[in-house]
């Protein structure tokens, strides 16, 4: 099962309503993420929580919103990022990182010289992404009203 976003930690049951459910039922779950909880105050929580063989922490950094970071933001992301890198891996935790939009050249050239660089082998380019509203993806998926449905998603 993957859980997206918009950013989907900020929901305050995430794990409980889904999360744990779907692990329950005998599912992988992929969490599809910004990274921003490494910042936040619960990420100890929610570190703690992600520590699951069953869940994968797929977090996505669009070249885009990267590219209108100023080297500050940029820097404070990249730390943030790698902060959560030392703890995932001494927590066994399953992640990586994808960056949308970006050759692997193009990564490799970003994060030259960052704290995030000592990660690379977690990272996964990802040169073209369709626009979500052209894919017909069936099958079942909880809407933004928090309503489970079925079919195609629109």
């Amino acid at each position: 099962i993957s859980i997206r976003g918009g950013e989907p930690t900020i929901h305050p049951n995430l794990f409980e309503d889904y999360i744990n459910p779907a692990i329950e039922k005998g599912l992988k779950v992929f969490l599809e993420t910004n990274g921003s909880f490494a910042s936040r105050d619960n990420y100890l929580d929610i570190l703690e929580k992600l520590s699951n063989e069953n869940i994968h922490v797929r977090i996505s950094l669009d070249k885009r919103h990267l590219e209108n970071m100023d080297f500050i933001q940029k820097h404070n992301k990249f730390e943030d990022l790698s902060k959560f890198s030392s703890d995932a891996v001494g927590k066994n935790i399953d992640f990586g990182f994808y960056f949308l939009g970006m050759s692997r050249n193009e990564v490799q050239k970003m994060i030259k010289g960052t704290p995030l660089e000592k990660y690379e082998e977690h990272f996964h380019s990802l040169t073209f992404y369709s626009d979500i509203k052209n894919l017909k993806i069936k099958g079942r998926y909880i809407n933004v009203d928090g309503k489970a449905c079925e079919g195609f998603i629109k």
